[in-house]
């Protein structure tokens, strides 16, 4: 996975979550030192949320962790530690994992509680909904394109997700770009640009299943 953003040294200490409106376990959470030095597949790619659900009608959010992402698809906990804990219980709840910029989904096997190892990336795992995930090279991912992170990814109309680019950017033409941490980066490579080669509006429109303004992609979530 695309390590870019602790490459060039935009990676947060402290987990975004917060600040986006979530009610975070750790709150403020901050990465170990040591996290930072990993290398090749412990390389970290970005901060997720993990919640934590009951296995009732309405899957009710019991618990929120952030979590750190690695090269090698393995979440981990802010000490590098592939167990992650919560404040509740997590025999019989559900898990489900999020990212700023991406659509989240919700793995409807419940936890044993006994270090529990899910494996999003696998076709045959039981997940909420229809569609929920998005095929790619032989694994299934998080849908990207949910700049404005609110379960929606659309091209126009209301809090659409193209918009955020072109104000941050001030235009649309290929010579504009914008390096640093931001929500508008949907394919994590530090840098925002609307068009040209890996640009971030290119990800919007693969979610959504082509140019139509009207299309919109709704993430499949209790």
């Amino acid at each position: 996975m695309r390590t870019a953003l602790q490459d060039q040294g935009l990676l947060p200490a402290t987990e975004p979550y917060s600040e986006l409106g979530f009610n975070v376990e750790n709150a403020g959470a901050m990465w170990d030192m040591g996290m930072m030095e990993g290398e090749g597949d412990t390389t970290v790619v970005d901060w997720v949320l993990l919640q934590l659900h009951a296995d009732d009608a309405g899957y009710s959010v019991v618990g929120s962790r952030a979590a750190l992402l690695r090269s090698d698809g393995r979440v981990v906990s802010t000490e590098g530690s592939t167990s992650i804990t919560f404040q509740e219980p997590t025999q019989g709840r559900l898990l489900s994992v999020l990212h700023r910029n991406h659509l989240g989904v919700l793995c409807t096997v419940p936890l044993t509680g006994d270090r529990d190892l899910i494996d999003l990336t696998r076709a045959d795992l039981p997940v909420y909904g229809t569609d929920a995930r998005m095929y790619s090279d032989g694994h299934m991912v998080l849908w990207p394109g949910d700049v404005s992170c609110d379960g929606q990814v659309k091209n126009t109309g209301r809090n659409n997700d193209r918009d955020p680019l072109v104000k941050l950017l001030g235009g649309t033409g290929p010579e504009l770009e914008v390096v640093g941490y931001d929500q508008a980066d949907v394919n994590l490579d530090g840098r925002v640009i609307y068009s040209g080669p890996d640009n971030d509006r290119e990800w919007i429109m693969q979610t959504i299943g082509g140019t139509a303004g009207t299309a919109v992609r709704t993430e499949v979530m209790p």
